[in-house]
């Protein structure tokens, strides 16, 4: 470009020496116009595009006395038919008189005023300027040039090696300054350029117009041939200063006819460039990968920077800019509000504040700060490797403080899906969380998963989290403290948390791809599950600390395997139904191993129960659909048979056989209320024990026992015995209503065993009523039938006998007995208390009746000791004087009153002794 200036300068000079001889011609001999003439055309020829030229001007004007050897030119046009004209206002031409003494006829200096160049009635610019020429060099000082680097391109004139580069250039110049010339060479520039506004494009590397608001360049060559350049520019609200050094070639001339470098060093700085300008600042052909990842990936905010460089542009003799080779390049920047999309879908960080640092091999983004899926992003890091090289990569560090969940959704999602690729997903993650994401990958187009590296390390503190597997049993993790990492091949997860409310420390690991290794999963967990008596049971089951383990193992094929081992030392088991209690310390254990089925099912390989007076064979299979465990070889105390225990359809099945079972201490120790605080599963019970035990004296010989519980209640009860000694049914709930029936021989052991301390005999018992439930609790009403029952040891009875003075039977009781024949009650029973209604035993000897309640360890009866029952009997039914002496009553006319209060253990008795004799009828007379 040097060269073409410098041609013009030449042309300029040329002309303006054919101009002077024109105008001198009227004043000095013709040998010396012609040879004027002659020399400038010379000259317009070799070092101007113009070659056919017309040359016109309107008059002109010697320079006088003052400046003898001078004229001024008006109106001047210098016409070119193919590259334009050329009008000059007013030309100033000057010779040096010692010069001409030597024959040379160029001028030594000129000056042009109100210069234009017009091309095809279109004006291509305007200057205003003066040339001063001595043996020793030109210098041209320049007052005004404008000119339109768009429109010089449609000059015919123009190289084409520059032609399209100009077309795209719309940016109007003014330029001031001077420039030395010596022997052709450039030797010294001031030159000071502006733009107010414009646009321009420079493909291949800035193909999108880029809009210029305000430019100064001041180029400054000085004499040791160091360019020294600033320049300032706006584009919108961005800002750009730089400041460059070009070291030029000692020849000017022979770098623009034979080529050569340039040596460049620039450092610049730049305020409030847009973020989503970058791809307009940043060009195509500067790291092509990199710029597409910034470009795309980083919107929003605003940018400040610094640039440094060293570069060599080379140049050919056509003026083509062959390449630039970057020696050093380096720089910062500070991004404010920027929001920065990583990778895929994973959620964006946003208004991110960082500082940026970059040279020739990395483009790196640390300190990034900001808020990213709604969590505190405290310190990111980006670097991308390679710059110089033709593939780069990218790293990308997230440093994340905040909750658990939304971490957990970061790194689930696409195209990293980490956590869906295992098959125990977490869920409904919460609590808080420090993670580190580490991402590394491919700057391409289309990256594919097996491209990125990635890794996360987390702590989460008061975690809480669901467990899923296929087996359908959910795992709750509460106040959880654990260390998460995971990356492309793997995921590990250790720490201790409040397991399905059980203190436990986990252990797990989990592989994505690798099948060389035997498993692809592995869950080691410790726990220890704390059973705490219930304050409403006196007896618990169980109570105490079980600590256990469970390794949980699946391979690539999908086979899982199980291994569950149990300590039972430090727990306490009370069964006493079974005739077993496990005191602390005693040593016991638990073990199972099992291994799953094509069914998701899991098959125990070896189970065992062991301790002192207990122990059980483990066998069967549990899973989704349906389980089936088996206890054979079973001992629990005195108690040994085999059990089978299913859950198929959200139903608990029991079935088996076992020699012996207490009822009687089961139906003592079962909660007086069915608010009990965990309902138990809904089961069914089908047994056959071949002892049923009630007391020591009343047992069930190989008794069948089934049972239905929904819901936490009973819906059937069925128990007999082989011998039919024993019968009772409770039915299916109807409309809130179940009825039940009791049908027992030798009522009077099953009493007994109900109240012991009473010696009875025989008996028929039979109870038959209905129970309803409401608001937990359970009301009973029913009617009670005894037949042939005889009393031997009734402590009671023969309390109230003693007081009434009824000697006989006293001695009967304590001898052969008080024989009752037939005996009934209505029986109310709601919650802790016993109504009993119109109750009475009838016997040959005696009679009873009573009514009352008990209520908890309270009671309350009253009654009448009837003796001599039959005959009393057959005078209160005489007519008109038995009713009129009986008092209307059914049973006796004869008969002694008793009541009963206080506590059960210790109850007050009184008695009406003398009124024994007295009609009831006259008793109620005097009443």
């Amino acid at each position: 470009m040097t060269r073409y200036y410098f041609k013009i300068s030449i042309f300029i000079l040329s002309f303006l020496g054919i101009t002077i001889y024109l105008g001198l011609q009227n004043y000095f001999p013709e040998k010396i116009h012609s040879k004027t003439i002659s020399y400038l055309t010379k000259i317009i020829k070799e070092n101007t595009p113009f070659k056919n030229i017309k040359i016109t001007y309107s008059s002109f004007s010697w320079g006088k006395w003052r400046h003898p050897l001078s004229f001024y030119l008006h109106k001047i046009n210098l016409q070119d038919e193919e590259n334009g004209i050329l009008s000059i206002e007013k030309l100033y031409v000057s010779w040096s008189i010692t010069n001409l003494l030597k024959g040379q006829f160029n001028p030594n200096w000129l000056s042009i005023q109100k210069g234009q160049l017009r091309h095809q009635q279109q004006s291509v610019g305007n200057a205003d300027f003066t040339i001063d020429l001595d043996p020793s060099g030109s210098t041209l000082t320049l007052d005004h040039l404008y000119f339109d680097p768009e429109t010089v391109a449609s000059l015919s004139m123009c190289p084409q090696a520059i032609k399209s580069s100009l077309e795209n250039i719309h940016l109007p110049l003014n330029a001031t300054g001077h420039v030395h010339f010596k022997e052709q060479e450039l030797t010294s520039m001031n030159l000071m350029v502006s733009v107010k506004t414009g646009h321009f494009l420079a493909t291949p590397y800035f193909p999108l117009p880029l809009s210029i608001y305000d430019l100064h360049v001041n180029m400054n060559l000085d004499s040791l041939q160091k360019m020294n350049v600033l320049i300032t520019v706006a584009t919108g609200d961005t800002h750009l200063s730089t400041q460059g050094q070009f070291i030029l070639p000692s020849s000017i001339m022979q770098l623009w006819q034979s080529g050569g470098k340039i040596d460049m060093i620039l450092t610049g700085e730049t305020t409030n460039v847009h973020v989503d300008d970058l791809s307009k600042l940043w060009p195509i052909g500067l790291a092509p990968k990199p710029r597409k990842w910034v470009t795309t990936n980083l919107s929003h905010g605003h940018v400040n920077g610094t640039l440094h460089a060293k570069a060599i542009l080379h140049i050919n003799p056509k003026g083509d800019v062959h390449d630039v080779m970057l020696d050093e390049l380096s720089g910062e920047l500070f991004p404010t509000g920027v929001n920065v999309n990583y990778l895929g879908k994973l959620p964006s960080v946003q208004r991110t504040n960082a500082h940026c640092r970059y040279n020739q091999q990395q483009f790196i983004i640390e300190e990034i700060t900001g808020t990213v899926n709604g969590i505190k992003l405290s310190n990111g890091l980006i670097i991308i490797d390679d710059l110089h090289k033709r593939d780069q990569h990218i790293q990308i560090t997230l440093d994340l403080i905040g909750d658990a969940g939304r971490v957990m959704e970061i790194i689930s999602a696409k195209p990293l899906e980490l956590i869906q690729k295992l098959g125990l997903p977490l869920k409904n993650t919460q609590g808080l969380s420090t993670t580190s994401v580490l991402l590394k990958f491919p700057l391409e187009s289309n990256v594919t998963l097996k491209q990125i590296q990635v890794e996360a390390r987390s702590k989460f503190m008061n975690a809480q989290a669901r467990l899923n597997d296929q087996t359908g049993y959910p795992i709750q993790l509460k106040q959880g403290n654990l260390d998460l990492f995971v990356d492309s091949d793997h995921l590990y997860i250790e720490g201790s948390a409040s397991l399905n409310d059980m203190p436990a420390q986990l252990e797990w690991t989990e592989y994505f791809n690798q099948t060389a290794i035997p498993f692809t999963r592995k869950l080691a967990l410790h726990a220890t599950k704390t059973f705490i008596p219930n304050q409403d049971v006196e007896s618990p089951v169980i109570s105490g600390h079980i600590p256990f383990d469970i390794l949980y193992k699946k391979d690539a094929k999908a086979n899982t395997f199980l291994t569950f081992t149990a300590a039972l030392d430090d727990a306490i088991f009370n069964l006493p139904w079974l005739s077993y209690h496990k005191q602390k310390g005693t040593s016991a254990t638990c073990y199972i191993e099992a291994k799953s089925s094509a069914d998701n099912e899991f098959i125990i390989q070896k189970g065992s129960l062991n301790g002192e007076n207990l122990k059980a064979t483990l066998s069967g299979s549990w899973g989704i659909l349906g389980s089936k465990l088996k206890l054979s070889n079973l001992q629990i105390g005195e108690t040994r048979g085999y059990l089978t225990i299913a859950h198929r359809q959200g139903r608990l099945i029991l079935k088996g056989n076992v020699n012996e079972f207490d009822m009687l201490t089961l139906l003592n120790e079962w909660p007086a209320t069915d608010n009990s605080p965990s309902s138990p599963p809904d089961t069914d019970i089908n047994l056959t024990i071949n002892k049923l035990i009630f007391s020591d004296t009343y047992q069930l010989k190989k008794a069948t026992f089934t049972l239905q519980l929904t819901d936490g209640d009973v819906q059937t009860i069925h128990l007999r015995d082989k011998a039919n000694q024993f019968h009772f049914l409770l039915t299916p709930s109807e409309n809130g209503v179940q009825a039940f029936n009791l049908e027992a021989m030798n009522a009077a052991e099953l009493l007994e065993s109900m109240h012991p301390g009473t010696d009875l005999e025989g008996g028929h018992i039979n109870f038959i009523g209905h129970r309803t439930k409401k608001d937990s609790h359970s009301f009973i009403e029913g009617e009670l039938d005894i037949k042939n029952l005889t009393v031997f040891e009734a402590p009671l009875l023969a309390k109230i006998l003693s007081l009434s003075s009824i000697q006989g039977i006293i001695h009967a009781l304590s001898g052969k007995g008080v024989k009752f024949d037939q005996g009934h009650a209505i029986i109310n029973w709601k919650q802790d208390n016993i109504t009993i209604k119109d109750a009475y035993l009838f016997g040959t000897s005696l009679g009873l009746t009573f009514s009352g309640m008990i209520s908890q360890q309270q009671l309350d009866f009253r009654g009448e000791i009837i003796p001599f029952y039959p005959l009393n009997s057959a005078l209160s039914k005489i007519p008109f004087i038995g009713e009129s002496l009986s008092g209307n009553s059914v049973h006796a006319i004869f008969s002694t009153p008793f009541w009963l209060s206080g506590t059960k253990s210790d109850p007050k008795i009184r008695v009406e002794a003398f009124t024994t004799l007295a009609p009831r009828g006259m008793r109620t007379m005097d009443k």
